[in-house]
């Protein structure tokens, strides 16, 4: 549940990017792979469908000595593609599946590219475009309207020109085969080498019509599934492409409420041209301005003008053809929703709904009186008699006569009150027509919140939420307080993006402002660096590690994802450290290690990256992992040594489905484990009485999942079944570190409360709460480290320092006690901190009005 189209709590974000990875990012052909089992699109399952197939193509056509085979067509196309001068085309994803016995045809998604080699350019794949002009290579993405990202034309375009943003890429590739299906044809260096990696011997099957051209179906077979291809028998034209269907049909329709879903990519009006024609093309928004990065935020919309006020008057009817009108919802909250048989999203948006609906009548029956009457069994009344009211309300109007509508609400289980919008009077009284739509009403008739789209919640926060209005809160004024937060964090995010035309004078930062009472730690400005541009995440060299050997005082400053800037312990700049990668590849964080003969290597990597890199110390790249850049995105990395054998390994864990793995340092898989799903992050604990460690794993779930050094999992600790936790809190991330330098390293959690509040967590080995701290503000976004361990060097006393996304450090100590608080004026970009001589010193890279710094501050104990 949101707050009234304001950003929502971390886990629905979390749990909404995670969906839409898993949903959708299946790969771009011969780019990103694919996945999963083909659909078998067949006329005689579809006859209403425009999409002429024939269901008589189970066995491959046998080859004739004169007879193309199916890998001779892959390589025709693929020379088709690399000679042809020029190529345009326009192309929808089609999506097919069965309502009430019907068809359901839906052309989605649009998508088009133009190319004329060597550089010319334009291609709008989903939301993101991109076009070459004036030597310049333009990028935008529609739901990131202010934003305009520029970089020079090549003088001949390539693969990597065109996704080295995280962000753009991600936007690119929402299609369901990823960004646009034939790039890869037109740009990547090797794309049979790509399409038949992994793949058994392709099939040629029988030839099949697209439109009025006759195709040879190529059918490629993959571990993970197969992949079927239509292209042209005369130009070898790619003219469809059918999506893998099963893993992604368990995603996006988990309850089976779409039979016979299929979708394929139709590659409408693609032609080989010798030039290209001069024809209009869409420009950036007007409103843009050229930002060094994208932000992925939208511009927070303000909070609905239904909330606050009296819901509007409706009638609804009944199935038993009763009315219900806003008279009747008087003296109890309400949750009403519109859906619609033909609207996949909003049939995702109901059963949800009904989950929820499930939960709070688990919830209520938990807390109910001894001797209270048990719940009545019919779904009208249980909708009536309830605590809330949840109402169904269908906006299909005639177009579902009643039986089809009660067919609709059996097949979708939707067990709460269900109503039809005939005459469309409250579908007409929302300020928009999107459906769906979600109101929720408290007992005097007041519109509390309102919610416009689908967005993947957690039921648990959602009922957490109802609770709350149930018991008379009113909740529209911190749904306004949460529109001007999210507001300023998007202004400042883009502001720290953006160019800026001229540099303001040097002057030294803004010191600190310390909180009100008993000071315990006082920030000494020491000294302060304001060479370089946009200085990022910064990792200070510590006196024990051996990197430190060709480089004994080095400071690495992230300048860019491919630049490093070195400082000195005196904050002079000692060079800067270009790193020699392709422009899709690129690191914002960095682990030292050392191997068993003292050799010291950097690992490089970026939340939700890609690939992690590894490099000697001289910055020289030695290999990267996964060799599959699209086998999962990065969501953790470390070194550790886990089975005591005196050799560090790499421990890396991948979001969605990608598991977590451990590498050797010359970049060997030593084991893998795929079990567990959604893995936010992990810390290493021990060592046991053998001197073996073992990591502990939070899931997508928020558990702690023990796995041993060789890969093995124990059973999970579900921190939230603790009885000392209020119910519902469960873990979103995990630190450990040896703050008292007893060898069994102090374990801090992340977690997030039903009320969307961030909360740290003293965890013991058992998984219980020893101590917790409420944030005031959400902690501070990757790559910037939120939590850092040190130790009070004066006090000899173990800390924790945390940064919140308002820039203020919070001092606890090692039982979570309140040690003191700072306020940053300036934006942190970046912070670490280091021990010698008995001090300790804080290092900070910010940015305030264009000004970008990289400051040290010393800390003392007062």
């Amino acid at each position: 549940m949101r707050k009234a189209q304001v950003g929502g709590s971390k886990r629905q974000m979390m749990h909404g990017s995670l969906r839409m990875v898993a949903c959708w990012a299946l790969g771009s052909l011969f780019l990103i792979g694919c996945s999963s089992e083909s659909a078998e699109f067949s006329e005689a399952e579809n006859p209403d469908s425009k999409v002429k197939t024939t269901s008589q193509r189970v066995l491959p056509v046998p080859e004739t000595p004169t007879g193309p085979s199916a890998k001779s067509v892959l390589e025709k196309m693929v020379q088709a593609y690399r000679q042809a001068s020029a190529y345009q085309d326009e192309g929808f994803i089609l999506s097919q599946f069965q309502s009430n016995g019907q068809w359901v045809r839906q052309e989605l998604a649009p998508f088009s590219v133009r190319f004329e080699r060597p550089n010319r350019l334009w291609m709008i794949a989903h939301s993101a475009h991109v076009r070459t002009t004036n030597e310049q290579l333009q990028f935008w993405v529609q739901s990131l309207p202010q934003q305009l990202l520029i970089a020079k034309q090549p003088a001949k375009l390539a693969v990597e020109h065109l996704y080295f943003d995280p962000v753009f890429r991600q936007e690119s590739i929402q299609l369901p085969v990823g960004s646009h299906p034939v790039i890869g044809l037109l740009l990547a260096e090797e794309p049979l080498k790509a399409i038949l990696q992994d793949s058994e011997e392709p099939q040629l099957l029988a030839s099949e019509f697209v439109a009025d051209r006759s195709c040879y179906l190529v059918r490629l077979k993959r571990p993970e599934g197969k992949l079927d291809l239509w292209i042209d028998q005369e130009n070898y034209l790619l003219r469809r492409m059918a999506v893998p269907m099963e893993d992604y049909k368990a995603q996006v329709d988990p309850e089976g409420a779409l039979p016979g879903l299929q979708i394929s990519v139709e590659l409408k009006q693609a032609e080989f041209l010798l030039k290209l024609p001069e024809i209009a093309f869409p420009q950036p928004p007007q409103e843009a301005e050229e930002v060094r990065y994208f932000v992925p935020l939208t511009e927070p919309q303000p909070p609905s003008q239904l909330l606050g006020k009296s819901i509007f008057s409706f009638q609804l009817q009944r199935d038993q053809g009763a009315t219900l009108g806003r008279q009747d919802l008087a003296g109890k909250p309400a949750v009403l929703q519109t859906w619609s048989v033909w609207n996949q999203t909003s049939l995702m948006a109901i059963t949800q709904l009904e989950q929820a609906r499930l939960l709070f009548v688990e919830e209520t029956a938990k807390v109910a009186p001894a001797g209270s009457p048990a719940p009545p069994s019919d779904a009208a009344s249980k909708a009536s008699s309830s605590a809330i009211r949840w109402i169904g309300v269908n906006t299909d109007g005639e177009q579902l006569d009643l039986q089809q509508f009660k067919e609709a609400t059996k097949r979708l289980s939707i067990q709460m009150l269900n109503t039809r919008d005939m005459t469309g009077s409250f579908q007409k009284s929302l300020p928009s027509e999107e459906i769906p739509q979600t109101l929720v009403v408290d007992a005097e008739g007041v519109v509390q919140w309102h919610d416009i789209g689908f967005y993947p919640l957690a039921p648990e926060m959602f009922v957490s939420q109802l609770q709350r209005i149930q018991a008379g809160e009113d909740l529209t004024e911190e749904i306004r307080e949460g529109y001007q937060t999210a507001k300023q964090e998007y202004e400042n995010r883009l502001a720290e993006a953006s160019y800026h035309q001229s540099n303001p004078p040097q002057q030294e930062p803004s010191p600190p402002v310390a909180s009100e009472g008993e000071r315990q730690v006082v920030l000494v400005h020491r000294w302060s660096n304001s060479q370089l541009k946009a200085p990022g995440n910064l990792t200070v060299i510590a006196a024990g590690d051996s990197i430190r050997k060709p480089d004994p005082s080095a400071i690495w400053v992230h300048e860019g994802w491919q630049t490093l800037a070195k400082l000195n312990r005196e904050g002079n700049l000692d060079g800067i450290q270009r790193l020699d990668l392709p422009a899709d590849l690129g690191i914002t964080q960095l682990v030292p290690v050392t191997d068993r003969g003292g050799a010291a290597y950097w690992v490089g990597w970026t939340t939700g990256g890609a690939q992690l890199l590894f490099f000697d110390a001289k910055w020289q790249l030695l290999w990267k992992w996964p060799k599959d850049p699209q086998q999962g995105s990065l969501s953790e990395v470390q070194a550790a040594d886990l089975d005591g054998d005196g050799r560090t390994e790499l421990l890396v864990s991948l979001f969605g489905e990608g598991g977590i793995h451990q590498l050797s340092l010359s970049g060997e898989v030593l084991w893998s484990n795929d079990q567990i799903n959604h893995i936010l992050g992990f810390a290493v604990v021990g060592p046991d009485p053998q001197g073996k460690r073992y990591a502990l794993i939070v899931d997508g779930e928020g558990a702690l999942v023990p796995i041993n050094s060789k890969g093995q999992t124990s059973s999970p600790v579900k921190v939230g079944q603790n009885p000392t936790l209020p119910a519902g809190r469960y873990l979103t991330a995990l630190i450990s570190a040896d703050l008292n330098e007893d060898r069994f390293p102090e374990l801090l959690g992340v977690a997030a409360s039903p009320e969307g509040e961030e909360i740290l967590l003293g965890i013991g080995p058992d998984g219980k709460e020893q101590w917790s701290f409420v944030m005031e503000t959400a902690l501070k976004l990757p790559p910037v480290r939120s939590i850092l361990p040190g130790r009070l060097a004066e006090e000899d006393q173990g800390i924790w320092i945390i940064v919140d996304r308002e820039n203020r450090l919070y001092f606890l100590g090692e039982d979570g006690s309140p040690i003191d608080r700072f306020q940053f004026s300036q934006d942190i970009t970046g912070i670490d901190l280091f021990q010698e001589q008995n001090k300790t010193w804080l290092v900070v890279s910010s940015i305030l009005d264009g000004r970008a710094s990289v400051d040290c501050w010393e800390m003392r104990v007062e």
